[in-house]
């Protein structure tokens, strides 16, 4: 879930994940897949930040969604359910109501992200 209060679950357990984690999901859940260049100015824009920043952050989320996580181009591997993409396609096919019940808040209302 990535309106309002984010959260993950993987195998029916919560992950806990951090903003700049969620932020990576978005990214890849919209974009299907991107290279490492992609997601550092999706991620910080021209932030002065390293790129051995944002593959740390790519190893710690591989290792939390245990395999989930492809690279080269980086992409998620595993069958996922997104809230914000369920909610655009119900805006797409003209159901009003459904995307009313799945608007929960804002997409990642703390990130700063640029692409989000």
């Amino acid at each position: 879930r990535l309106l309002g209060e984010p959260r993950a679950v993987l195998d029916g357990r919560p992950l806990r994940l951090t903003l700049r984690q969620f932020e990576i999901l978005a990214i890849l859940a919209v974009r299907g897949e991107a290279t490492l260049g992609d997601l550092h100015a999706d991620l910080y824009g021209d932030r002065p930040v390293t790129l051995a920043t944002l593959k740390a952050e790519m190893s710690h989320l591989r290792s939390t969604l245990r395999g989930g996580l492809g690279s080269r181009p980086y992409r998620l591997t595993m069958p996922t359910t997104v809230d914000a993409l369920r909610l655009l396609h119900r805006v797409d096919t003209g159901d009003a109501d459904g995307a009313a019940r799945l608007y929960r808040g804002q997409l990642l209302p703390r990130s700063e992200a640029p692409f989000v």
